[in-house]
């Protein structure tokens, strides 16, 4: 007995090391395993492959990839109408191979980095090896030198004197680095050609000290900038003062971002009393020249005085769709303004969510390892009914049980009951085998009558939509959150979905994401419709950093731009779909799709009334898609309207003040009053079964206090928050569809042996939620 189990140690430790040795360890190794390539640094950018923005990237968000055609440094390529195809692991360690298929713009390729130091290789006319390899930057200094950009640090573009904000943070007592990344512009060829190379950055900078930049940049990098403001919610920071005319003319795209009574405005001279009282500041300032920022438009942060006594506003922040552009009317970086000490605390106040020096860190979740909402988001989608679970628990009895039966038990049954101890190199085999067998049938897939969709929320307005497995015997079952969100006044609207696709018996697939009927009836228009591989290595989603070889085979975005925009738009339209996708047996695959569109401007304008001198909606509303609305409210400011169950399409509303109110923050933190006491429910981050409530927390993170509520941050998803969009002159229309904007489909590329009927329909998912929100502007009676 003794000599068999020293053989059955000695097995299990040659195999344990030979699984710890197909693991590199990124901290330990700066070589690439597969390409032998060095990882990036400063010296990089010069090379064939430029990533992200001056060398500044984000995991999980896509990323702009310069290609410098010089035959001199990448074989086999150069000319333009060569073909290429970047390639990079996903987060499961499975390499992507991004094609983009655009015969206008050679130069420019998009990626998602899922981990840090992630390799990154160029295909050029489908060879087989790569003509040229990198890695993305490692985790760095990102203030001074091209390095993966962590969530909870803000990372600012600035066409532009920086102002400064390159130091918030930074110690030299301490030696301590700046606590912002800060891109300096120089170059035009610095920045994206589309939005989607923005998708990272927090804050855009531009003042009159950028205006040759500005000249410099091509129709779609304007075009780009345009979009990431106006439909995926960035933020730009404009210095308006007496260059206001240079800076206009530089960029007459800015026409798209601001009314166009700003942009004819003259200039005018400010007395500067109301910055020096804004900042609380001892040092006074001369009287300066800025644009003249009409009223009516916009949220005024600083109300002054021209030098002629007359109300001006000097500061304003307006919201073009879904972003914020704050406007000063000062040239912050002239001369008189860098002497001033408390410059930088007036950029500071004035952009406070972005630019805040706070160094507090939220601590992960204990029971996941995540520490941001992404990584609860991420763990609620990939819960399936079809799929057995077994705890750490019940895996170590089986091995304990194992254990002892090749062990003590076989010695005292084979050696002392039957006196045989040859017997036990027959009985050892068997066990293991009829262990084996036992484990395996243990793990079939559930039976349909126990799938049930067990994803409600008693004390929800928002519950899940969605019906069991249409289709169990398929093997395949899905989960999907879906958040679509339409603005009135700027007729455009934007989208997101994640779904989770389990395969019981594995496969490869092709996956694809599409619109709807529903999307459809909403508008023809679609700009880009992006289908990807969604999450990312680090603690934000709870996923570890995965290097060797996973046994699946590459999988293609296959990326398509038109070749022309259509009338009245801002960039070509864009479709991306998966393909090839492996999912081994008893795993879940994520992906995910953005989406961008407009809708037609032929319909009446759609308003709500305000009664002057309270946050009290009036009058009457309708509904503005032609889909039907369920559990939907009318938020404005803390206020929520509790609309009808069902609200059809075409129907109306003809008193708003007729129906039930209540606080939105209690609404979302479910806050009950019992006689003087009011308890609100904490947060659970280890709750994986209430996807509508995680979704209401995607929406409204900050409406409930953000991190000191949840304990979580919100920086993958964190362009879903519209906390920001509960301000004086527009409210938000939320609701539950029963219809998804999107259409997802998945076809069996290769089946394993054991399947051999395709399914005919995409099933129903387990947990599904689709919300959409209806940015609609409020009128002041």
């Amino acid at each position: 007995m003794t000599g068999r189990l020293l053989i059955a140690v000695v097995c299990l430790a040659c195999w344990t090391s030979l699984a710890m040795a197909d693991v590199s360890d990124p901290e330990s190794s700066d070589v690439d395993q597969s390409s032998g390539s060095m990882p990036a640094t400063a010296a990089d950018s010069a090379g064939p492959l430029s990533v992200g923005i001056q060398g500044r990237y984000r995991l999980g968000r896509w990323t702009a990839v310069r290609l410098a055609w010089d035959r001199m440094t990448v074989s086999g390529g150069g000319a333009a109408n060569d073909s290429w195809t970047l390639q990079t692991p996903d987060a499961d360690g499975v390499p992507v191979r991004y094609r983009v298929a655009d015969a206008t713009q050679p130069h420019w390729g998009y990626v998602i980095p899922t981990g840090e130091a992630a390799p990154l290789d160029l295909f050029v006319n489908d060879e087989t090896t790569p003509s040229a390899t990198t890695r993305f930057p490692y985790l760095g200094a990102p203030a001074k030198e091209p390095s993966l950009v962590p969530e909870s640090m803000p990372w600012v573009v600035a066409i532009g004197d920086p102002l400064d904000v390159d130091t918030i943070g930074a110690n030299e007592l301490l030696n301590r680095e700046a606590q912002l990344a800060v891109c300096s512009i120089q170059d035009a060829n610095d920045l994206p050609d589309r939005s989607l190379g923005w998708s990272g950055v927090d804050l855009l900078m531009i003042n009159a000290s950028g205006v040759e930049v500005l000249t410099q940049l091509s129709e779609s990098q304007q075009n780009a900038i345009v979009q990431w403001v106006r439909t995926e919610g960035g933020n730009l920071f404009l210095c308006l003062g007496e260059r206001s005319k240079d800076i206009i003319k530089a960029a007459p795209w800015l026409n798209r971002l601001l009314p166009q009574a700003l942009v004819d405005a003259d200039n005018v001279t400010l007395n500067p009393a109301a910055l020096e009282t804004f900042t609380n500041s001892q040092s006074p300032l001369d009287a300066f020249d800025g644009i003249r920022i009409p009223g009516g438009d916009g949220f005024a942060l600083i109300t002054g005085r021209t030098s002629r006594r007359v109300a001006a506003r000097m500061a304003v922040e307006y919201f073009p769709g879904f972003g914020h552009v704050t406007v000063i009317a000062a040239d912050l970086d002239n001369s008189m303004f860098q002497q001033w000490p408390d410059r930088l605390d007036l950029i500071k106040r004035l952009m406070p969510q972005i630019l805040d020096d706070s160094t507090s860190e939220t601590n992960n979740n204990q029971v996941a390892g995540f520490s941001d909402l992404a990584g609860q988001t991420r763990s609620t989608l990939d819960q399936f009914s079809v799929k057995r679970s077994f705890g750490f628990s019940v895996l170590s009895l089986i091995l304990m049980g194992l254990i002892l039966l090749i062990g003590p038990i076989d010695y005292l049954v084979i050696n002392r009951l039957v006196g045989r101890p040859l017997l036990g190199w027959v009985t050892m085999p068997l066990v293991a085998i009829l262990f084996s067998v036992v484990l395996v049938y243990q793990a079939r897939q559930v039976p349909p009558a126990n799938s049930a969709n067990t994803d409600r929320d008693p004390d929800s307005s928002t519950s899940a939509s969605g019906v069991d497995v249409g289709n169990t015997n398929s093997g395949e079952a899905w989960n999907h959150l879906e958040i679509t969100d339409i603005d009135l006044a700027t007729r455009s609207g934007r989208g997101m979905s994640w779904s989770v696709l389990y395969s019981h018996d594995g496969g490869i697939f092709d996956i694809d994401v599409n619109a709807s009927d529903a999307l459809k009836q909403t508008t023809p228009d679609i700009g880009r419709f992006l289908c990807r591989p969604w999450g990312q290595a680090g603690r934000e989603f709870g996923g570890i950093q995965i290097e060797s070889d996973t046994g699946l085979p590459p999988y293609t975005n296959q990326i398509r731009i038109a070749s022309s925009p259509p009338d009245d738009s801002v960039s070509r339209p864009m479709r991306s779909e998966l393909e090839s996708v492996g999912i081994a047996p008893r795993s879940s695959k994520s992906f995910g799709a953005g989406y961008t569109f407009d809708i037609a401007t032929d319909d009446e304008p759609i308003t709500v009334r305000r009664r002057k001198g309270s946050d009290l909606l009036q009058g009457d509303l309708a509904n503005p898609l032609p889909v039907d609305l369920l559990d939907g409210m009318l938020v404005y400011r803390n206020w929520a309207y509790r609309l009808p169950t069902r609200l059809p399409a075409g129907g109306r509303i003809e008193r708003l003040d007729e129906l039930r109110q209540e606080n939105f923050r209690w609404h979302l933190t479910r806050q009950k009053t019992l006689e003087s006491n009011s308890d609100a429910q904490p947060w659970d981050g280890s709750d994986f079964g209430n996807l509508p409530r995680v979704t209401e927390m995607l929406m409204f993170h900050d409406v409930v206090g953000g991190s000191r509520y949840t304990g979580l941050t919100h920086g993958p998803l964190g362009q879903l928050d519209a906390s920001r969009w509960l301000v004086d002159d527009r409210c938000v229309l939320i609701a539950r569809l029963a219809d998804s904007m999107t259409d997802v489909s998945w076809t069996p590329a290769m089946t394993s042996a054991t399947k051999t009927n395709k399914s005919d329909s995409v099933p129903e998912p387990q947990r599904g939620i689709s919300m959409v929100r209806v940015v609609i502007p409020v009128q002041s009676q």
